[in-house]
């Protein structure tokens, strides 16, 4: 053992150094005396650890697909009416242009054949043409309304949604603002005049049809513009809608 010269020594080392002698019934052991900084940076990193596990656990708040969504703000459904007229390409039937052009022009088998191909082709085209337009429209605008979501998986959340009464009234009016318009064109402007008649097609509708037949002049479905003679039919107004 050590004797008591060389134990005062050894403490009077110790506590030099920054180590503290125990001395005890076994023997005498030592140990590092804590650093003032090693608390500290406990605390720091015990904060910090904290704070990703709460931002762990948290969890990120997703977008609902709520009928909101496609009834308020310009990427909803009013998107479908406002930029598909400009971003479809209009789809029209090919006119036979060579009975319009020389109606009297007598043309062999062969000849026939070669120009109703010539029809056909392009009748296939315009409808290629149009329907290539019109579903890049509706993906986009899938992709605008959710970006989360696959354009598929919107369309059948748009499906799931269109039996809520919000949805149904918010379609009611787009299908209302465009038969107005459509007759405003028809009647130059005569806001009077479309009022009265949605008003009758309203009631006419509701009664099965006697409302409209009156006001369209009779019971064939058609009508005039009596300023201008211009036909209008009926089935015209609710092809509009």
């Amino acid at each position: 053992g050590l004797n008591s010269d060389e134990e005062e020594e050894e403490r009077r080392l110790s506590e030099l150094h920054g180590e503290a002698a125990d001395d005890d019934n076994n023997g005498t052991t030592s140990k590092k005396r804590k650093h003032p900084n090693d608390t500290k940076l406990t605390e720091e990193d015990a904060a910090a650890a904290k704070e990703f596990e709460e931002k762990i656990r948290k969890k990120i708040a997703r977008p609902q697909f709520t009928p909101e969504l496609l009834t308020s703000g310009s990427k909803g459904l009013v998107y479908l009416r406002r930029s598909f007229p400009t971003r479809v390409s209009k789809f029209r039937t090919v006119v036979d242009t060579q009975k319009k052009v020389n109606p009297n022009n007598k043309m062999d088998k062969r000849q026939q054949d070669l120009y109703k191909k010539r029809q056909q082709t392009s009748q296939i085209n315009m409808a290629a043409r149009y329907s290539s337009s019109l579903l890049t429209a509706y993906t986009d605008f899938a992709r605008s309304l959710f970006p989360s979501l696959a354009p598929a998986d919107v369309f059948l959340k748009i499906e799931a949604l269109g039996s809520k009464r919000e949805v149904k009234d918010f379609l009611q009016v787009m299908r209302d603002d465009v038969r107005k318009e459509y007759l405003l064109k028809v009647y130059n402007g005569d806001v009077e005049k479309v009022e009265r008649l949605l008003s009758e097609l309203e009631y006419g509708i509701s009664v099965g049809g006697a409302g409209v037949n009156a006001l369209m002049g009779g019971g064939d479905g058609g009508g005039y513009n009596d300023e201008n003679q211009e036909e209008v039919q009926y089935d015209d107004i609710v092809a509009a809608a």
